[in-house]
């Protein structure tokens, strides 16, 4: 039996272009709802980080009206430092804490392989929770010292930037292209 190198080749390429033809239907299929878990995945973070961002806007929101339509001398300067300072300390520890816990159920994404369901939902939602905890500390900061810098400005922060992680899903969908070959490969969109 004699096989040459262009046969080989012609076979490589064959599975490449079928590897990719696949994934890109899978990545079809997730975003069309074919895909059970995936797609239930995704609706269910979508529901989640919904819920998240406008308790944490809500609460944001009743904070600032309520310091707003409060007498000017109405907060205490120290007390306004002290929850600023818990609620600083409570992001700086949480969040990174939280980006790490995530980075580890996307262990398998670091190596070209779709990251499952549930593990996508674990690590974006504690992600999503520490900042809507950080934001409403920042809001009972606001209410509790009646001032609104800097506790009105550290919610927000973390309100907006959970508005910047919304779910996407692309996760848990396997890479297109050769991830080894900088050419063919593509990031999930």
């Amino acid at each position: 039996m004699n096989i040459d190198a262009s046969s080989l080749s012609a076979a490589r390429d064959d599975d490449d272009d079928d590897r990719r033809d696949a994934a890109a239907r899978h990545e079809h299929k997730v975003r069309a709802g074919g895909d059970a878990p995936a797609a239930r995945a995704l609706q269910l973070a979508w529901i989640t980080w919904v819920v998240l961002v406008l308790l944490s806007l809500a609460a944001l929101a009743i904070a600032l009206v309520l310091v707003m339509s409060s007498p000017p001398t109405a907060g205490s300067d120290v007390g306004a430092s002290r929850w600023s300072w818990v609620t600083g300390g409570y992001l700086v520890i949480a969040l990174p804490t939280a980006f790490f816990w995530r980075s580890r159920q996307f262990r398998g994404y670091w190596h070209h392989e779709p990251v499952a369901p549930r593990k996508y939902l674990l690590g974006m939602i504690a992600v999503w929770v520490a900042l809507a905890i950080g934001a409403m500390l920042g809001a009972v900061g606001c209410l509790a010292t009646r001032t609104l810098f800097p506790n009105g400005a550290l919610a927000a922060v973390a309100a907006v930037t959970m508005l910047t992680l919304w779910p996407k899903g692309t996760a848990m969908t396997r890479p297109v292209g050769n991830p080894g070959d900088v050419g063919e490969y593509e990031e999930p969109k």
